[in-house]
């Protein structure tokens, strides 16, 4: 019970952080940021950093998951895990495109 409660909350700080620097960031804020270059807010290089941070984890995930294919297996196969990403997927869904904080300038 413990060890479900505890994947569980794993699964939804993993799954925010995750959500947050990979998809949010490339499908929120790398359009964001192309608008504001084409307004002439900021240079087109600085659109071009909101792929730095997806790049640099995913190559660390891929050398976690090719060395050490067991904590995959383990976290794959827990469904409260799974939960816990689904939901804080769904929360900073929900945070960053209803509210004040997270309307577009």
């Amino acid at each position: 019970m413990i060890i479900t409660i505890l994947l569980f909350l794993l699964g939804f700080i993993i799954g925010t952080f995750l959500f947050a620097q990979f998809i949010f960031a490339i499908f929120y804020c790398f359009p964001k940021s192309l608008i504001l270059w084409q307004k002439g807010g900021i240079l087109f290089h600085a659109t071009l950093t909101w792929f730095i941070a997806p790049i640099l984890w995913l190559i660390v995930f891929f050398l976690i998951g090719f060395f050490i294919p067991s904590i995959v297996e383990f976290f794959d196969k827990n469904p409260s895990f799974g939960i816990g990403c689904n939901i804080s997927t769904i929360g900073v869904t929900i945070y960053g495109l209803f509210t004040q904080k997270g309307e577009p300038h």
